[in-house]
């Protein structure tokens, strides 16, 4: 249940909102925060909600909670919230690594907390965002590991380098990654 309550606290925060922040408002988001580092999501949700309410924007977009599913590479689900990674592109699960990118992000994030920043794009039934373990980047760390590649038109080219050879040798891009190009 507490699982469900921490997606929960942000679902209801990614769906409100309208504009205008005071700053004892900002004491109440780290009253949220620092309940939701120590695993007590029902405060977390009380202080959370009235913000987004109120026009907050970290609690209009920060989701965070435990990993309860990885669909493959590049999409996780916090409780029943589907999270695709802004700027990540990996095999799908059919394709070659595919099965071995959702194995390995399984392994990296499920069951664990994490923050997903979310940039207010919807693809599909998925909130899109960067996603954090640990202060670390879960794309760029799929990235790094050579089981999924940069999408330069969604990532501005931000984990361009961390490629490996072998993924760009192995993981066709889609087209959907390739920059527009305007004349």
């Amino acid at each position: 249940m507490r699982k469900l309550t921490a997606t929960i606290c942000l679902t209801i925060a990614v769906l409100l909102g309208s504009a205008g922040v005071s700053a004892s408002a900002s004491a109440d988001y780290q009253k949220g925060w620092t309940a939701a580092n120590s695993g007590d999501f029902a405060t977390a949700l009380r202080e959370w909600t009235p913000l987004a309410k109120q026009g907050d924007t970290r609690a209009q977009t920060e989701l965070y909670g435990p990993v309860t599913h990885v669909r493959d590479g590049d999409t996780i689900k916090i409780g029943p919230i589907a999270v695709r990674l802004e700027g990540v592109s990996a095999p799908e699960l059919r394709e070659k690594l595919g099965q071995q990118s959702k194995i390995f992000m399984r392994n990296l994030v499920i069951g664990k907390i994490v923050l997903c920043r979310l940039n207010g794009s919807k693809t599909y039934d998925r909130f899109v965002g960067v996603c954090f373990l640990d202060n670390k980047d879960i794309g760029a760390t799929i990235i790094a590991k050579g089981l999924a590649r940069d999408c330069p038109r969604y990532s501005g080219g931000r984990y361009k380098k961390l490629q490996t050879a072998s993924a760009k040798r192995m993981i066709k891009l889609p087209k959907y990654c390739r920059r527009k190009t305007y004349r």
